[in-house]
C-alpha cells in the first residue's frame, strides 16, 4: 500500500497523518508520468523523475480538491466542504444549472457520477419539455370545432 499525490501537496488532518505514520504507509509526491500495464493488468506507476512504483491495483480519489469555482461564479451555493449544493434531481441553487459527481456531496466514484448524470439529464429533459409546453400556444381554428 502507498499514497501517491501526483505532485500535489497532501492536505490531511493530524489524525490521518498519525495513522499514515503509524502504519508506515509510504507517500510518493512525484508527478505520475505513466501507468504501465500488461494485457490490461496494472503493474507500475512511472514518475517524472524516472523512478517507478510496482503496484497490483490502483484506487483514485480527488482528495480535498473541488472544481466548483465555475458553479460558484454563476451563483451556485456550496457547503462548508466546497461541494455544490444540489437537490435530488441534481439541480443547483441556480435555475438551469445542474451538478453531478465529485463536485456534489456524493461519494466520488464513477458509477455514482454516472447515475447522478443520468438523473440530471432526466431533470434537464423534463425542464426543457415543460418550458416548451409553456411557450406553445395552441390556436384552435373555427374549422376544428
Amino acid at each position: 500500500m502507498a499514497i501517491v499525490t501526483d505532485g500535489r501537496q497532501p492536505r490531511w488532518s493530524r489524525r490521518h497523518k498519525k495513522w499514515i505514520h503509524a502504519h508506515r504507509i509510504p507517500i510518493h509526491r512525484q508527478t505520475i508520468r505513466d501507468v504501465r500495464h500488461h494485457c490490461g493488468q496494472i503493474q507500475f506507476l512511472s514518475f517524472a523523475g524516472g523512478s517507478e512504483l510496482k503496484i497490483e491495483g490502483l484506487f483514485t480519489t480527488r482528495g480535498d480538491i473541488y472544481f466548483s469555482r465555475l458553479a460558484e461564479g454563476l451563483g451556485a451555493k456550496v457547503n462548508r466542504d466546497g461541494d455544490i449544493i444540489v437537490g435530488l434531481d441534481m439541480r443547483t441553487t441556480v435555475k438551469g444549472l445542474y451538478a453531478a459527481g465529485c463536485v456534489t456531496p456524493a461519494n466520488c466514484q464513477m458509477i455514482i457520477a454516472a447515475g447522478q448524470g443520468a438523473t440530471a439529464a432526466q431533470a434537464i429533459n423534463r425542464d426543457l419539455f415543460e418550458e416548451g409546453l409553456a411557450k406553445l400556444s395552441l390556436k384552435i381554428s373555427k374549422r376544428s370545432r
